[in-house]
């Protein structure tokens, strides 16, 4: 890979698609927060709505302008489409 590049094997499970979807964006976020790692490639060796492994794939960056707080629940939403899940969620940052 390039010089540089963090992998991180990330495995979730939770009791629903939006709880999954939630741990996923939250664990993201942690990183981004606690070590400004940023991740751009993220391989999925299994996804299904409770259950999601993964190997994501960046480095760190130099800063972030602003931070994700928290991932909410509030107006989460996925909707399976012609073109695949649309996914809306609020940040608080």
């Amino acid at each position: 890979g390039d010089v540089g590049t963090i992998a991180k094997h990330i495995e979730l499970e939770a009791i629903d698609a939006e709880s999954l979807l939630v741990a996923w964006l939250s664990e993201l976020a942690f990183w981004a927060e606690t070590e400004s790692l940023i991740f751009s490639r993220y391989d999925f060796v299994e996804l299904s709505p409770t259950r999601l492994k993964a190997v994501i794939h960046g480095g760190p960056v130099e800063a972030i302008e602003k931070h994700v707080k928290a991932v909410t629940f509030h107006n989460l939403a996925i909707c399976r489409g012609p073109e695949g899940l649309a996914v809306t969620v609020v940040f608080d940052v």
